[in-house]
């Protein structure tokens, strides 16, 4: 893939960059929608994984994750944050960049951000600095086990009003399924649906006029959750 770009690159058909940094925000807008690359600066970039910040803390390529977020007339609805870690974390917060957005997608898929990193610290900076209504936990059932539930904890005791979406069911909210009608879903594709896996399935984000219409809808979402699982972590207190 990687010489076919470099191929249609040089021929002219298209432009191959092989890095997101802060001088992107803007050129990739679509329509209304402005995209905004909020990390990494060029200089962490440049620097690359391996090396150590102005604060002499170790880069690793989840340091430098591309934290994308979008906004429509003004109001910064998504951040997608890839897996940035604590380092790259601190890093965006110190640029004075401002990470606030509607819906979120937790970084790492709610598992562990680094072996020195304690989740709960970390997810208490992600929390405050975000302050999303939606988190949403891109997960596969079965696979390393996420999210933690000291993560969807953390989120409780920070964001009590905030809701949680795992697009597949964790291993942690239930050994087996209980039933398997998901007749919330919203039909999109979900690789989850074909092995009988979904939580939240595939989500769709639909934007209104100043509003925000996030599937599957919450109550038939929480009628779900409250059916299929025995320990429900996004429910609990």
């Amino acid at each position: 893939m990687t010489y076919e770009l470099d191929l249609a690159n040089k021929k002219g058909r298209l432009q191959f960059n092989v890095a997101l940094t802060t001088n992107d925000t803007g050129k990739l807008d679509k329509g209304k929608i402005h995209i905004e690359v909020l990390a990494p600066t060029p200089y962490l970039a440049a620097k690359g994984p391996g090396s150590t910040d102005r604060h002499s803390r170790t880069l690793t390529s989840n340091s430098l994750s591309a934290v994308v977020r979008l906004t429509k007339d003004g109001s910064p609805f998504a951040l997608l944050p890839g897996d940035i870690d604590e380092t790259g974390l601190l890093n965006l917060l110190e640029e004075k960049m401002d990470p606030c957005a509607s819906i979120a997608v937790f970084p790492h898929h709610g598992g562990s951000t680094g072996k020195d990193t304690d989740p709960v610290t970390f997810t208490k900076k992600f929390c405050k600095a975000v302050k999303p209504e939606v988190v949403v936990f891109s997960n596969g059932r079965g696979e390393h086990a996420t999210p933690r539930e000291v993560v969807t904890q953390t989120i409780r005791q920070v964001l009590p009003k905030t809701r949680i979406m795992c697009t597949q069911l964790s291993e942690n909210c239930a050994a087996e399924l209980r039933i398997k009608e998901f007749t919330h879903l919203t039909g999109k594709f979900a690789r989850g649906k074909e092995k009988d896996k979904c939580c939240a399935g595939t989500i769709v984000v639909e934007l209104g006029q100043g509003d925000i219409r996030i599937s599957p809808d919450e109550s038939s979402h929480k009628m779900f959750i409250e059916k299929a699982t025995s320990n429900p972590l996004c429910l609990k207190e």
